[in-house]
Formats: C-alpha cells, structure tokens, sequence
C-alpha cells in the first residue's frame, strides 16, 4: 500500500504479505528501496470497496524511476501475481520461487549425479 498525495493506492494485480508480519516488515524495506528516492507516478484503475473500518483507496499502476513497482516486488520475490488480474508477473513470480527470492523458501541443493560403476 502506498500513499500519495493523502490517497492510498493498492499496487494492481499483486498481493504483498501482511505489513505486520516479519515477511510483510521485509516487503515493506524493499518497496522502499524500489522507490528510493525516485518520484512515484501511479496510474489509478479502480477505487477499492470500502474496507471494514471505512477506509477506502484506489488501485492502481506504479512506476518509480521507470520501473514498475509491482513487477520488481514480484521479481525480488516479495509480492506474488494475482491471475485474476491476467498473467501479468507470472513469469517473474516463476521465476523469484524457483530462485527463492524473498519470502519464497530457497529450492533444496541438487544432488550430485551418480555414475554407475561397469564391470567388465
């Protein structure tokens, strides 16, 4: 969730963990640090249905220094793709759990081929 300019704006298409987890506090450094101190342009979609305690705010697209916030997010592995938004970030969320980016556990080391021994 970003603000800007008093607006809240939820990044489309992606879900980040819960700012009050441990993985969620994470996502939020890197959002940061995708942002730095770039400007924020967002393209707003959608306004959000009001959530449980009155507040409401938009959806939308991202960008920050030419970057696409939720596609990093995703490809740092912090954020994963939502499909019913389409297929954009499938790829890069492919990509971040096959790697173990982020929050996405790392793969387990490959084992060492083995050589059959002939006898002759």
């Amino acid at each position: 969730m970003l603000e800007i300019e008093g607006q809240r704006v939820r990044l489309q298409a992606v879900d980040a963990p819960d700012a009050k987890t441990a993985q969620g506090k994470r996502a939020l450094i890197e959002l940061k640090r995708i942002i730095g101190r770039e400007p924020v342009r967002c393209d707003l979609v959608e306004l959000e249905p009001p959530a449980p305690k009155g507040r409401q705010g938009w959806i939308g697209r991202c960008v920050a220094g030419g970057v696409d916030i939720a596609q990093e997010l995703v490809r740092r592995g912090w954020a994963r793709a939502l499909q019913r938004y389409g297929d954009s970030y499938v790829i890069e969320e492919a990509s971040a759990r096959a790697a173990g980016r982020g929050m996405w556990p790392k793969p387990p080391p490959a084992k060492p081929a083995t050589r059959q021994r002939q006898t002759g």
